[in-house]
């Protein structure tokens, strides 16, 4: 899921946190990493779905996106925004 990144995605997730991202374990990743990487893939689906919009996401939304990260939760029952099987995200 992580191999469907651009490096223009890296770099927005770069732009947004005010970090590099090396070094960064995105299957872990700390708190701001994964909002950043949450708001990426939610607006490979929903184009205009904003950073600031991300940060309004429930915090046991953001726990399942970490599980679906980690590969402890399976994506293809992921609920809205969460990575899903074979890349992209679920729509809202």
């Amino acid at each position: 899921m992580l191999d469907t990144l651009t490096l223009g995605d890296l770099a927005d997730i770069e732009d947004v946190t005010g970090d590099t991202i090396n070094g960064v374990d995105l299957a872990n990743p700390p708190m701001k990493f994964a909002l950043a990487l949450y708001w990426v893939f939610r607006r490979k689906e929903e184009p205009k779905y904003t950073y600031e919009d991300a940060r309004k996401t429930p915090i046991t939304q953001l726990d399942r996106f970490k599980a679906v990260l980690q590969g402890s939760e399976n994506p293809t029952e992921s609920p809205p925004g969460l990575p899903v099987a074979g890349g992209g995200v679920e729509a809202a």
